[in-house]
């Protein structure tokens, strides 16, 4: 026997009520039907569940008491009564009749109102009617729950959105009545502020695939220590003026992880850290592995969080003060992700007082196979890059010399990697293609391209995510592909560890200019220096091999980061300028360009000073551009 729900009636396949009745025992939302006579009889087990009444009180019963019984559930009973009487006498049109019930449950709860029929020689006949009673607590709680991210998220973006126009129209309308240092401060808020969109939409599209359980994780190898310093690196956290000291013990193992996504979770907790902490207090970031775990920890000596909210933190739409002030709308949705993005990798995140006040914010990935000691499996992703990364190191001992440049070209548009292998192979180049990101990575290795050139979105993983995987086995030159000309692209690429953009519809001269001038940037500097090795406290570079170590710790290098550090440094003691640092390394027409030069330069530092805050080697001369102090020169 079947009950089946034709737009807004409920069929039955015969008229013995037992037999209907059996078929709605089972349904997990609350029945009851009322007779024709209009009396109730019969309710589900669901019914009881919700209403708190046996059926045996209320079969037998005249509906209107059923419909006071509901209603006294409600905190509004003359609305929903009254609601219950006009949606029978509108059937069979149905509508929803919502209802919250009273303290201690506060249930969430819709009735629909429904006639019962069947057919009898091919006639419908009316049984009665029926209630259903839906349980949208869950439902309620999960639209709540998002109406608070979005106002949240909303009242960020207006906030960002306001300063911005504010600080534009100053700057437009009256900008003649402002210092030059006055306006410089108004076009670094500009930029702060564009920051901070940036990082909220990120966090927002991250909140949307963690609460659709959408989140596709690639994860590969990574090298901890250098994570870390990548997200140093970032703009904000350089402006912040805050001094903070990274500690990671040298046998720190490589973990399983999707990198991007952890650096995303740094960022979250570091811009935290620094919202709380005074510039003259430290925030302190170590990492070391317990069993299984790589714990890695954020310590700042802020103003702390009080100790019954620092289980709650996590918590998107949570708010609670620090020293007066409430926590920053806007940041609780990073915790929240941050918390989210742990929870993915199989990790663990928690909150605690830091022993030098302030906060201590920990978590803990797991570091599943990538260590051989511990566990002798690895996945097929995590063995595939090692692979990719021995096989590379192998190539690069054995590379043949050739005069014909090889250039790898990646781009799922089959017109456009026509177009530029036509472009180049008439040019006397060597081309190579691949139309997938993991063609790429492999290409790289068996090919051993002098130069890749790599678009920006491609189908398997976004081509910053490709120049980032790239950049742990290969310093070749790479030139980023895009369709549009933003700056925030420009420097994500130059981030992710690309030394040149080109931007479509690509000009033929363009496209040949910015090959050839990569492909001489990563070759020995022309001037040969007074002295073969340069010195400088724990800084010693090896101009003959081309080698640069710290502390002697040999130091990985692009071929444009090499060549700028060369340049300061056979210039130590002198300041060179932005333009001249730009013609320098990247040649003629690159002098305005000076994002370039900012990305290379934070990326350095990244890899040479111990504070990239407070730097020791590259120094800036502001408003000019940088010099490295004059070092001991030793043949």
């Amino acid at each position: 026997m079947a009950v089946t729900q034709v737009m807004d009636h409920v069929i039955v396949g015969q008229t013995t009520p037992s037999s209907y009745h059996a078929a709605f025992s089972g349904m997990d939302d609350g029945v009851f039907t009322v007779s024709t006579s209009g009396q109730v009889d019969y309710c589900n087990a669901r019914f009881e569940e919700l209403v708190g009444i046996k059926s045996g009180k209320i079969e037998g019963q005249p509906y209107t008491r059923l419909f006071k019984k509901i209603a006294s559930l409600s905190t509004d009973e003359a609305r929903v009564e009254s609601e219950l009487t006009g949606a029978l006498a509108r059937l069979p049109d149905r509508t929803p009749i919502n209802l919250q019930t009273r303290y201690p449950l506060e249930l969430r709860l819709q009735i629909k109102l429904f006639p019962l029929q069947d057919t009898v020689a091919g006639e419908q006949v009316t049984l009665g009617w029926g209630g259903m009673i839906l349980d949208m607590t869950a439902n309620w709680t999960e639209i709540n729950q998002w109406t608070d991210h979005l106002s949240i998220m909303t009242h960020s973006l207006r906030s960002s959105v306001a300063t911005l126009k504010g600080f534009t129209s100053t700057l437009l309308s009256s900008h003649r009545y402002w210092e030059a240092s006055e306006r410089h401060g108004f076009i670094e808020s500009i930029d702060e502020n564009i920051d901070q969109l940036s990082r909220l939409l990120e966090n927002a599209q991250e909140l949307f695939k963690l609460e659709a359980d959408a989140v596709e994780l690639e994860r590969r190898p990574t090298d901890i220590k250098r994570l870390l310093q990548r997200v140093m690196q970032s703009l904000a956290l350089r402006k912040s003026g805050h001094y903070i000291a990274i500690e990671t013990p040298e046998d720190l193992p490589s973990i399983e992880i999707d990198p991007l996504r952890i650096e995303q979770v740094m960022r979250n907790l570091l811009e935290n850290a620094i919202k709380f902490t005074p510039r003259d207090k430290r925030i302190r970031i170590t990492a070391e592995q317990q069993d299984h775990e790589v714990l890695i920890t954020i310590a700042d000596q802020g103003t702390g969080i009080p100790l019954e909210d620092l289980t709650r933190i996590f918590e998107g739409t949570y708010h609670f003060s620090v020293g007066g002030s409430e926590l920053a709308r806007g940041q609780g949705i990073g915790l929240h992700v941050a918390r989210g993005l742990v929870l993915v990798h199989n990790g663990r995140i928690w909150a605690e007082e830091n022993a030098n006040n302030g906060t201590r914010v920990t978590f803990a990935l797991p570091i599943e196979a990538t260590t051989p000691a511990r566990n002798g499996t690895q996945t097929p992703a995590a063995r595939k890059m090692a692979n990719l990364q021995t096989q590379a190191a192998r190539n690069l001992e054995t590379r043949p010399s050739r005069e014909v440049a090889k250039v790898l070209v990646v781009d799922d548009d089959a017109q456009m990697l026509r177009l530029l292998k036509i472009k180049l192979e008439v040019e006397g180049f060597e081309v190579v293609t691949a139309t997938r990101g993991n063609v790429a990575l492999e290409l790289a290795v068996v090919e051993q391209p002098d130069v890749i050139l790599l678009d920006v979105k491609m189908p398997d993983s976004s081509g910053f995510d490709i120049c980032a995987r790239l950049r742990e086995f290969t310093a070749v030159p790479i030139i980023m592909i895009t369709g549009q000309s933003r700056e925030e692209d420009m420097v994500r690429g130059l981030d992710a560890g690309a030394d040149d953009y080109l931007v479509k519809p690509i000009r033929n001269k363009e496209l040949l200019a910015r090959v050839r001038a990569n492909l001489r940037r990563a070759r020995v500097p022309e001037q040969a220096p007074s002295k073969p090795i340069f010195r400088l406290s724990d800084l010693e570079i090896d101009f003959a091999q081309r080698q640069v170590t710290m502390r002697s710790q040999h130091i990985r290098l692009t071929p444009t980061e090499y060549k700028l550090l060369y340049h300061l440094a056979v210039n130590a003691g002198r300041i060179l300028t932005h333009s001249q640092l730009l013609s320098k390394v990247w040649g003629p027409g690159y002098e305005e360009d000076t994002q370039y030069l900012w990305v290379n330069i934070s990326r350095l530092r990244g890899k040479l000073e111990t504070n990239p805050s407070a730097p020791e080697y590259i120094l800036t001369e502001p408003g000019v551009g940088y010099y490295l102090p004059d070092g001991q020169k030793n043949s």
